[in-house]
């Protein structure tokens, strides 16, 4: 089955592991839960008839329900940003412009401008909570028209899709405190940095700590006890190795997009890891 693109340009998207992810994440089933959404990727390249979509970034969260819910205008509203937008002028204007914006239908839309013509689909915020991505530099940029509308019908073609904005700890408790049915939750985090000069921003300011990757961790054994199928990505470092160890750890090579160096561009190694049920759970 060939992979079906996401409308998002995005650091950390599963596009290129998807075929590995999905001998993992069941391609269908009843409900997916996702507590680190992203591009979407997993949302466009399975079939569950309820999918729990949330992510802390807003404007990613928004973006996915203003093109839920008409298509047709946002395409409208977002063409022009991209016909004069290709110039470091340009981008510098709407950086700005992002900034200082409130109102959440123009920061969706220059939300969806930026991460395509930033470097490499770079979302990265300073600690002041800004978008300072460097602009890409692209001979040209693509218009995802076609992905946009692939994402509106998806969301059409499942029962029901849940956006929502909450930190994963809320996301996650919420699920518990529904004690929602079985299902299927997938958690793709900020990863572990692979080294010190790899330690990338956080896609929403406040940095995701060793203590946010522990307590994640003991978040996955409480769903996998209660009966959820959990599957993780991260990065595969000594740390993530000790982290999970017990667990169905599976190592895959994947390309990556962002380097501190662009010669250093190359495989890296993640790791997709399967929690398994208690055995006192399962009894």
């Amino acid at each position: 089955m060939a992979v079906q693109k996401t409308f998002l340009k995005w650091v950390g998207s599963k596009v290129r592991m998807m075929p590995e992810l999905l001998r993992h994440v069941p391609p269908r089933g009843e409900v997916l839960r996702e507590a680190f959404a992203g591009s979407g990727a997993v949302f466009m390249n399975t079939d569950y008839e309820v999918y729990h979509l949330n992510d802390a970034n807003s404007d990613l969260i928004n973006s996915f329900r203003l093109i839920a819910e008409d298509c047709d205008s946002f395409i409208r509203d977002l063409k022009p940003l991209f016909l004069d937008g290709n110039s470091a002028s340009a981008y510098d204007e709407r950086v700005k412009q992002y900034n200082t914006s409130t109102e959440s239908r123009e920061r969706a839309l220059l939300f969806n401008y930026l991460v395509r013509h930033s470097f490499n689909g770079l979302y990265r915020v300073n600690q002041g909570g800004g978008f300072n991505a460097p602009f890409g530099r692209y001979a040209s940029v693509y218009f995802p028209e076609q992905e946009m509308t692939l994402f509106a019908e998806k969301v059409t073609r499942a029962r029901e899709v849940h956006f929502s904005t909450l930190d994963f700890q809320q996301f996650l408790n919420q699920g518990l405190q529904e004690k929602c049915r079985e299902g299927v939750l997938y958690l793709d985090p900020p990863y572990v940095p692979a080294s010190t000069t790899s330690n990338f921003c956080s896609y929403t300011g406040g940095g995701f700590s060793g203590f946010h990757q522990q307590l994640l961790h003991q978040y996955a054994l409480m769903y996998a006890a209660g009966g959820h199928k959990v599957v993780l990505s991260n990065s595969d470092t000594p740390i993530t190795r000790k982290l999970y160890a017990g667990h169905m750890v599976n190592p895959v090579d994947v390309r990556r997009s962002v380097a501190s160096k662009g010669g250093r561009r190359g495989n890296a190694q993640e790791l997709i890891v399967c929690y398994q049920r208690p055995a006192a759970a399962a009894a």
